[in-house]
């Protein structure tokens, strides 16, 4: 049996190794690139209408496709009430055009959860998430951190009034950043909680993405779709949403003149976009009167690159 001379075998071992690698990068799950205006990319992740159970190569939807068979049950419970945070960060313009959400066990409203919490577990109060994977919810950064972490959270899926037919789930960790912890400044108002179960993959959760033209969110019609504490009409607990262009782009933030309440700050603003589903542009968070350019406008916090890449990360990867 002939013997390959070493530096032939080293030769063969080098190729053979870096054919392993290329196909490890060609099928490694990772974001979705797609050309746009003005020359950028928009960078998308995985939408959670289809779930995580079989991988896809590079050049497809970001990450993973799936079949979409739920993998586990909840029964349903009686949430817990809370009323909006002191703070009255949303407010209605002109005439309340919101609307009722009735079909709350449906996708992607069953990804959209209230949040209810408590600093002192005797005051309640409430905030809106919405799911960015299995067992972890986007929402506003002053719904984890207002002076501290609260003491206790509990999300409830597709809530509806007083019934919870998703459960009720405990946060277990609460996730925000430097900028908001240390200055609270509205461009930084983001962040996110993980919970105690994997009830993501039942109700699915929302994609999200960037883009680094104001081009791309500019007159974009989206929708957000929350939990006030006061709802227009109706039972308290309930799921509302109004949808409008976005009307005001800003490098950290977006301006609309879709209607809100106080609960619903941490709602997703968000739109059906090929490649990303149900996909979230900015997490909403003010009301109008909040100065220049967002006077007359309620406005959310714009996933930025640097918001893009928190969400990935506090997700465990996009």
């Amino acid at each position: 049996m002939k013997t390959l001379h070493p530096r032939a075998q080293w030769l063969r071992f080098a190729l053979l190794a870096t054919l392993v690698i290329a196909i490890l990068v060609a099928f490694a799950p990772m974001p979705t690139v797609f050309a746009g205006l003005d020359g950028q990319d928009i960078l998308i992740s995985s939408d959670g209408e289809e779930f995580p159970t079989e991988q896809v190569g590079k050049g497809t939807q970001a990450g993973f496709a799936g079949t979409g068979v739920l993998e586990e049950t909840y029964p349903a419970v009686t949430p817990r009430d809370g009323k909006p945070l002191p703070a009255g960060t949303d407010s209605v313009i002109g005439t309340d055009d919101r609307t009722l959400v009735s079909a709350t066990t449906k996708y992607p409203n069953r990804a959209i959860a209230s949040l209810v919490f408590t600093y002192d577990g005797v005051n309640y109060f409430v905030c809106t998430g919405w799911f960015i994977s299995k067992n972890v919810l986007a929402t506003a950064g002053h719904c984890v951190y207002d002076g501290g972490f609260p003491m206790a959270m509990y999300v409830y899926p597709g809530r509806n009034g007083n019934i919870a037919p998703f459960g009720e789930h405990m946060v277990t960790k609460f996730f925000t950043n430097k900028c908001w912890k240390n200055t609270q400044n509205p461009g930084c108002d983001y962040g996110a909680v993980k919970i105690n179960s994997n009830v993501g993959n039942t109700v699915g959760w929302f994609g999200f993405a960037w883009a680094a033209s104001n081009n791309f969110y500019q007159g974009r019609r989206v929708i957000v779709n929350g939990y006030p504490g006061v709802p227009p009409v109706g039972d308290y607990g309930t799921l509302w949403k109004h949808k409008g262009p976005i009307q005001v782009v800003t490098s950290t933030r977006v301006g609309y003149s879709i209607d809100t309440s106080g609960g619903q700050s941490g709602s997703p603003v968000y739109a059906r976009l090929d490649g990303c589903g149900q996909c979230g542009f900015a997490i909403h968070a003010y009301g109008t009167g909040g100065g220049a350019p967002f006077a007359a406008h309620n406005s959310g916090t714009r996933i930025t690159q640097k918001v893009f890449n928190a969400l990935c990360n506090w997700r465990g990867g996009c």
